[in-house]
């Protein structure tokens, strides 16, 4: 009887500490911003010309040394509300297949997508993006090519935007406004602001680590009403570890 209690005891043990020890997927967190600016593009004046049209002044938003650094956006504010995108330009090789749409997640493996524009919706078409009640339900109505309805998932608080481009290079045909989730963590859309809250988003529709041209004009969409999702501050990480370190001596004591 002694022999059999040690016997299942033992078999216990190994049991623990195989799921102690079992290797677990770890999440790896989104970062919201970019490093910017990125050297030596756009490649041409041709993104130069479309932000002198979008923001009516010649070279008031530099397309070389204003790229701003957000790569997730939010609305301001507790009250609802929400954006409009604009396509204003359109260029390049899948000028007619690129699709542009709204991303959430805080976790790199766990993203909901929600096309806005399909690939044949021209320049001068929008689309009204609204958070109402629900902060994770948004609303879409709009123009011809847009994907109409509510969609769960999409955090008002926190969302970035892609493309879907036909590119054979792409990851999952898609590139990303987070650099983290492109492929090589390179650029593949710009983003310049003018005013408070006025922005600009241009993409590059080709892998920009196979080969791509850099002009970042293949697809240009303008909104309103948005501000950066900020990154977690020194200060708080500095809190969080003087919390630590305090609750480790509390349990030497």
């Amino acid at each position: 009887m002694k022999a059999t209690r040690k016997t299942i005891v033992t078999l216990a043990i190994a049991v623990i500490g195989v799921s102690l020890f079992a290797p677990v997927a770890q999440a790896v967190p989104i970062t919201p911003t970019n490093v910017r600016p990125v050297a030596g593009v756009p490649t041409t004046a041709q993104l130069q010309t479309q932000l002198d049209t979008i923001y009516g002044c010649a070279g008031c938003v530099n397309a070389s040394t204003d790229q701003n650094t957000a790569g997730m956006w939010q609305l301001p504010g507790a009250a609802p509300g929400g954006t409009l995108p604009i396509i204003t330009f359109q260029a390049g090789a899948y000028f007619d297949q690129v699709t542009f749409g709204i991303w959430s997640g805080t976790d790199t493996t766990a993203l909901t997508t929600v096309e806005i524009f399909s690939g044949t919706t021209g320049p001068g078409t929008f689309a009204a993006l609204t958070w109402i009640g629900d902060p994770n339900t948004l609303t879409i109505t709009g123009g011809a090519g847009v994907n109409a309805g509510v969609f769960a998932g999409i955090n008002r608080y926190g969302f970035g935007f892609y493309i879907d481009s036909p590119d054979p290079g792409g990851t999952d045909g898609k590139y990303w406004s987070v650099d983290q989730l492109n492929d090589g963590g390179l650029a593949q859309m710009l983003a310049y602001v003018g005013g408070p809250t006025r922005w600009t988003f241009a993409w590059e529709d080709l892998n920009r680590v196979i080969g791509a041209d850099n002009n970042f004009v293949d697809l240009v969409v303008t909104t309103e009403s948005l501000v950066p999702v900020p990154e977690p501050t020194t200060l708080a990480l500095l809190g969080l570890g003087l919390a630590g370190l305090g609750w480790s001596r509390r349990k030497k004591a």
